[in-house]
């Protein structure tokens, strides 16, 4: 065989190899209500605004899904965002670290 004809096979078998993870991504996928995030509590869409407790930091996220892209998206299966979900301004949330260490923060407004 020639180069052109092996290229192309890899191609393919690189194409075939992402079909076959998006399929795979698509039969496990669930279908979630949409929402306004504007709730009383954090949501899929809410737009949270949380201070760090250890250094005062302020930033806001938006709770996304798993595959989203998002500027200041947090995804909801993330550690952060498992530990946001559910959660109302106000309360603090203890997010654990991939390290193992703990990050504290309190949930200071909501849209």
């Amino acid at each position: 065989m020639n180069d052109d004809v092996l290229q192309a096979m890899e191609e393919e078998a690189v194409v075939a190899a992402a079909v076959r993870r998006i399929e795979g991504l698509l039969a496990g996928a669930e279908v979630v209500a949409e929402t306004t995030g504007t709730g009383s509590v954090i949501t899929l869409g809410s737009i949270v605004e949380v201070e760090d407790s250890d250094s005062g930091l302020v930033r806001s996220y938006e709770l996304v899904g798993a595959f989203e892209d998002v500027p200041n998206g947090v995804s909801m299966s993330s550690p952060m965002g498992k530990a946001l979900i559910g959660r109302a301004v106000g309360d603090d949330a203890s997010v654990v670290l991939p390290s193992g260490g703990v990050r504290k923060l309190r949930i200071l407004s909501l849209k």
